[in-house]
């Protein structure tokens, strides 16, 4: 049954999933090409990290719209067809639901493996020098994180999608809004002392404002 269900995942995704494989093998072969030498002892360390910290920003951005894809696949066809897919499943509609889930989190192993295989191949073709770094596995390790976090947060959104859904979800951005202008107002502070916790590295959502480079020092 699950079987069934990522297959059906797949088909929905896959063109997407494509692109994003090969956006993200790549980046790290144009960050080769930005930089103009596998040889990195003979540019500046400083002339290295600029470029690197760009592609950590790519890599960043290609999290979201990987999570954020993988969500929208897995209910954009039952959502325009009243979730008759869904519905004609023989498993609870709970059971089916978690299947879905863990669908798009096995389907997007893909886009990990590629940004590791990229990551690897950079790491393997360049010469660095003593006190530069380089960060494959810890790469990886970030962009997984973040990608499933994104996923899970747009899943939820995403799962039986309604306008009364849809203003459940707005909710917390609402509240969030508000803060920030009772903050500005009365000059409370409190939403500054709630952001840097959620950017702080204990964060659950951490990982998004974290170092995401390649190469570092």
């Amino acid at each position: 049954m699950f079987r069934a269900v990522m297959m059906t995942h797949w088909k929905w995704s896959r063109w997407g999933v494509y692109l994003l494989v090969a956006a993200l093998f790549s980046t790290p072969v144009v960050l080769l090409g930005v930089l103009g030498t596998r040889d990195l002892t003979l540019i500046p360390v400083w002339e290295v990290l600029g470029p690197t910290s760009g592609a950590g920003a790519a890599y960043l951005v290609f999290s979201l719209f990987t999570g954020l894809w993988l969500a929208a696949s897995a209910w954009n066809v039952d959502t325009a067809q009243d979730a008759v897919y869904a519905l004609t499943r023989p498993v609870p509609r709970w059971y089916f639901v978690l299947m879905r889930l863990g669908s798009g989190v096995a389907l997007s192993l893909v886009p990990i493996l590629a940004v590791l295989a990229g990551a690897l191949f950079a790491a393997l073709v360049t010469t660095r020098p003593p006190e530069m770094r380089v960060f494959p596995v810890a790469l990886t390790a970030k962009f997984a994180v973040a990608t499933w976090l994104a996923y899970g947060f747009c899943f939820g959104g995403f799962t039986g999608f309604r306008p009364r859904t849809a203003a459940r979800n707005v909710r917390p951005l609402v509240v969030i809004l508000s803060g920030v202008l009772i903050d500005a107002a009365t000059g409370s502070h409190v939403t500054t002392v709630i952001g840097n916790w959620l950017t702080g590295p204990w964060s659950p959502i951490g990982v998004f404002f974290g170092r995401w480079n390649l190469f570092d020092v």
